[in-house]
């Protein structure tokens, strides 16, 4: 990997954090009841929004193989940023909390050392 490659994933990881969580905020996202991850219908759109995208995937394919977006769930709520709750009697979906206002506040590099502290931790 060259140098240029290096300096971009910061902001990939950026980019495609806050276009997850851009998508999260405009769909209601139901979690599976076995292990609480996003419904597979929801996966290939966030897919496509993402720089770095996972391939060979169908509408079959679990949360758990699309590795990047895996990961961005997971740091997203290890930030608070996004909880589990619960509607009803219904199954659990996927909030943007309170927090994710102070977090837009954040420059881009502010943002990149909060997932770097939030994954380091995990």
């Amino acid at each position: 990997m060259n140098a240029m490659n290096n300096e971009s994933i910061p902001i990939n990881l950026v980019a495609d954090f806050d276009e997850f969580v851009s998508y999260i905020s405009g769909h209601v996202v139901q979690l599976t009841k076995a292990k609480e991850y996003k419904s597979r219908k929801h996966l290939p759109a966030i897919n496509e929004r993402m720089t770095i995208r996972t391939k060979d995937c169908t509408s079959y394919t679990e949360q758990a193989y699309y590795s990047f977006i895996h990961f961005i769930y997971h740091l997203a709520l290890s930030g608070c940023l996004l909880e589990k709750v619960s509607v009803k009697s219904g199954p659990l979906q996927l909030k943007v909390t309170e927090r994710m206002d102070l977090y837009k506040e954040l420059t881009d590099v502010e943002k990149y050392f909060f997932y770097s502290k939030r994954s380091g931790s995990m």
